[in-house]
């Protein structure tokens, strides 16, 4: 969470080439979450003390998916 999002704000995921337009409307629902309480993703991580440094710097958020009308 790098920016200051607020429960209810509304975000759009952006998806580059081949599709390159805006796939999907998200919703804040939670902010400010601690690290520990989500998924632990360092097996995606080169560096380990990278990993270890974003969990304690870093501020999470959890988004909902807004289906769009057809």
């Amino acid at each position: 969470q790098h920016v200051n999002f607020d429960i209810g704000d509304t975000l759009f995921i952006y998806t580059s080439a081949p599709y390159s337009k805006i796939m999907f409307e998200m919703e804040v629902v939670e902010v400010d979450l601690p690290y520990g309480d989500y998924i632990k993703d360092s097996e995606y991580w080169v560096n380990p003390s990278d990993f270890e440094a974003g969990k304690r710097n870093n501020r999470y958020c959890k988004f909902k998916f807004v289906p769009r009308a057809k």
